[in-house]
């Protein structure tokens, strides 16, 4: 990202108060609109904070006026600030950073020496690995962690997310705990200690390394961590207190803004049980043992009435006999058996399910996958979201991985701006955005808001607008973007999905991020993503998206007037 091109001094925006604007609506209505799009998408993730400082950067550049420059570059400032502080090891982001602080200094003395070193890290790296491979999967941290070894910090960063990626956070913590880094630097190894002890609930450990000289990087990052320490604890007047500082610094971050509003309303912990009768339907093909911990888990949560339909699509395994356990267990009028000869694949599956006359009996249907895990009040939980959006056509939630909690595997998707690519003529119709592959789940999906998709793993419907709106599309077949066409064709008709953060499920199948894929399974799913590319016309993926940037700012607006009482307005 070239920055000579901007007409403005070098000086510190900070120092600035007329580049600041009166409020936090009034910041927001003067964004421009493909960056308060981007923004209101989210704002976590390395590569998409990046994409909104280009982006800006380049609006930039078309700009007379020297308060709208200066607004302008404080927000890319504060973008690439925030990339880098999401992992502050990574060379790329340091780099991007230093080089926009060079020209237009706003770092403080501590942030700009501390960002120096890892870009000094980095260039030494380069200088003594160049014919190296120590960096890759097979390096011995990998596999013997007791043995001694002397690794570059980089390469400490990356057996970190070696280890976190497969879920051994205990490893992660002993890499890291045994180790001694530079003066200068040692503060960035008690932050990753921060992020470790988070993502296992170890307060006390979480709340000692916070402390540790170093851990905490710029003013909103000491806001934001205290803050969610103090909500993890239970502490929700303080952590609003915190995060509402953040909001005088960073007025843009969109995901905080929502959670604010959750918290200070009290949506966050709303636990509304669903009025009428609830079919609880399920399809299953040759998953015994994670069929066995899905319904040990739904046995647990708290049903009321619901009653469960589980459809076997021609199963080989033990399948049937963990079903009639289950039946016996919660008796034949809470679990009915649908089994099938063959399997039919998830669309038709789907369909017979709802096309059930038992489960068209019911008010509500809840589609959940066989190897999703689900906790005690979900069903509550998904009632709340209800409550808030009676209107919505489909309601789903955060989905976890079962084996790595920290990783996550979908939240609330929605389409980014167009075009998608440096050849717009080529580009594909619609992209949704991806930001939770790019970090770890440290609470920053934890909200309730529109969307345009929620994932087929567990979702809910009214069973008159689940049989309004047509069967799933068998094209899709034997899975994927079923439930993202279905989802599609909701929101064309006036009726988008609403994603209920607060709620989790635990998710067994590994292949929702796209690893452990056999190339069959790759194959079908790139086959039905260009169905889907080819079912709708460019001006039906383009209404789409204003629907969606329609939805979602509607809904952040009226929720930011209500925050502005919270805030620094």
């Amino acid at each position: 990202m070239e920055t000579a091109a901007i007409p403005l001094k070098k000086e510190t925006p900070h120092q600035t108060d007329k580049f600041r604007l009166p409020s936090l609506l009034n910041f927001w209505i003067n964004l421009p609109e493909s960056v308060r799009h981007l923004l209101l998408i989210g704002t976590t993730g390395k590569n998409h904070l990046t994409r909104i400082a280009v982006e800006t950067f380049n609006l930039c550049n078309k700009q007379q006026q020297p308060e709208r420059v200066g607004f302008l570059v404080e927000l890319i400032s504060q973008l690439l600030l925030a990339a880098w502080e999401e992992d502050p090891l990574d060379v790329d982001t340091a780099n991007q950073l230093w080089q926009w602080h060079c020209a237009y200094p706003f770092l403080d003395a501590h942030l700009a020496s501390l960002v120096g070193a890892v870009c000094k890290q980095g260039l030494e790296a380069k200088d003594s690995s160049e014919n190296s491979s120590s960096l890759n999967k097979d390096h011995p941290v990998n596999i013997h962690l007791e043995e001694p070894f002397n690794l570059t910090l980089l390469e400490y960063r990356t057996a970190y997310w070696n280890k976190v990626s497969e879920g051994n956070y205990d490893d992660a913590i002993r890499l890291l705990q045994g180790t001694c880094w530079p003066m200068a630097l040692d503060g960035l190894r008690h932050r990753y200690l921060a992020s470790l002890y988070q993502v296992t609930c170890d307060y006390n450990r979480w709340e000692e390394a916070l402390y540790t000289k170093g851990a905490l990087l710029s003013d909103f990052d000491r806001f934001l961590q205290l803050g969610n320490l103090a909500y993890a604890k239970g502490q929700r007047s303080r952590a609003l207190e915190m995060w509402c500082k953040c909001l005088a610094i960073r007025p843009w971050f969109t995901n905080l803004i929502l959670r604010i509003y959750d918290v200070a309303t009290g949506l966050d912990r709303l636990n509304m049980p669903l009025k009428g009768r609830i079919a609880i339907c399920l399809y299953t093909y040759n998953k015994a043992s994670e069929l066995q911990k899905c319904l040990t888990s739904l046995a647990k949560s708290k049903l009321g009435t619901a009653n469960i339909v589980l459809l076997i699509n021609g199963c080989t395994d033990n399948t049937r006999e963990i079903a009639r356990h289950w039946q016996n267990n919660l008796g034949l009028a809470r679990l009915r058996i649908i089994d099938l000869p063959i399997n039919i694949g998830a669309p038709a599956a789907r369909n017979w399910l709802m096309h059930d006359p038992q489960v068209k009996e019911a008010d509500w249907v809840a589609y959940l996958d066989d190897d999703a895990i689900v906790p005690a009040h979900w069903l509550g939980a998904l009632g709340s979201a209800v409550k808030r959006y009676p209107n919505a056509g489909v309601w789903g939630l955060r989905v976890i991985d079962a084996k790595v909690p920290s990783t996550i595997q979908a939240v609330d998707y929605h389409i980014l701006p167009p075009p998608y690519g440096n050849d717009p003529q080529n580009s594909p119709p619609f992209k949704l955005a991806t930001l939770h592959y790019e970090t770890i789940d440290l609470g920053q999906f934890n909200y309730l808001r529109p969307c345009i998709h929620v994932t087929g793993c567990c979702h809910l419907f009214s069973t008159k607008t689940l049989l309004e709106s047509g069967d799933f599309d068998l094209r899709f077949s034997p899975s994927q973007n079923d439930d993202l066409e279905h989802d599609f064709r909701l929101a064309l008709s006036g009726k988008p999905a609403v994603y209920q953060g607060h709620l989790s499920v635990k998710h067994m199948n590994q292949t929702a991020k796209g690893i452990r894929v056999n190339m069959k399974e790759r194959g079908n799913a790139q086959a039905n993503l260009y169905k889907l590319y080819h079912k709708y016309t460019p001006e039906e993926y383009l209404e789409l998206f204003r629907r969606n940037m329609a939805l979602i700012e509607q809904d952040f607006f009226q929720k930011l007037e209500e925050v502005v009482g919270y805030g620094p307005a």
